[in-house]
């Protein structure tokens, strides 16, 4: 998870705004705001976000990664970890991605 978390936080510093999709407990976001990168995570699990705000993250919003609830070009970078294998259509969720 560090070397990870450490690529990401190289090709993420300087951007202004990063969505986390497929967030979860925040297991990749909460470190990525420790080393003050702009995260909104989403997820389509409640319990799983009820652990991110356990963790200290504050900005998560409820939505399902197919259907994404942000305006077209809102973040200037989106990651996701552990998600494609748990949805339905993963080419709709790359396309959401691609959107936002």
């Amino acid at each position: 998870m560090s070397t990870t978390l450490a690529t990401m936080e190289k090709v993420l510093g300087g951007y202004e705004s990063v969505l986390d999709v497929g967030v979860g407990t925040g297991r990749y976001a909460k470190p990525l705001t420790f080393r003050g990168l702009p995260i909104v995570g989403v997820d389509i699990s409640t319990s799983m976000m009820a652990k991110a705000r356990e963790k200290g993250l504050e900005d998560l919003v409820r939505g399902d990664a197919h259907h994404l609830p942000f305006l077209d070009r809102s973040f200037d970078a989106v990651i996701f970890v552990l998600l494609l294998h748990l949805v339905q259509d993963w080419v709709t969720v790359l396309h959401e991605i691609g959107r936002v």
